[in-house]
């Protein structure tokens, strides 16, 4: 039986990724929180490119060798869409079905039923997106969403700062 989500217990461990020094470090560590609280089979954090045309996977659960590589355009596929209107997708069965849905080669999101899309956004600029996907149906509760929805908030932060950082070569 699974174990009830503590949302100060979340939120904390959340906290305590964001003091981490390394942008990848602190992605890996999001995305591998959200993984274990959800038990999804695919997580996947998505970062705005320098030129804010892409979001660029930077931390994922089951594709980490598309890390770095993987670009989706801004309104492209689900998490595109996300991307550019900075609003939640919640699909809880026949992901593949949404018109949002883009099949990209090399990645099997086919294979995933259900789709939960958090876009993480700084003051009013959305600076990237979170994923979980499940391979079965799966009926994502109002309490985790927002949980997501608070997590990404504090993390939209620093992860904006970064970005920051990472344009002027710092």
């Amino acid at each position: 039986m699974k174990k009830a989500v503590n949302n100060h217990e979340v939120l904390y461990q959340v906290i305590e990724a964001i003091s981490s020094l390394e942008t990848d470090e602190l992605l890996a560590k999001v995305d591998a929180l959200v993984a274990k609280i959800t038990n999804a089979d695919s997580t996947g954090v998505y970062i705005l490119d320098e030129q804010g045309q892409s979001v660029i996977l930077r931390a994922s659960k089951l594709h980490f060798k598309i890390v770095g590589k993987l670009k989706m355009k801004i309104g492209e596929g689900i998490t595109g869409w996300v991307a550019k209107h900075g609003k939640p997708v919640i699909i809880e069965k026949r992901a593949q079905k949404d018109p949002r849905f883009s099949r990209v080669i090399g990645l099997p999101d086919d294979l995933f039923e259900s789709f939960l899309s958090v876009p993480i956004i700084s003051g009013s600029v959305i600076v990237g997106v979170l994923n979980v996907k499940h391979r079965k149906p799966h009926i994502y509760p109002k309490k985790q969403v927002e949980l997501w929805k608070w997590s990404e908030n504090l993390l939209a932060g620093p992860l904006s700062m970064r970005i920051c950082l990472i344009k002027l070569n710092l």
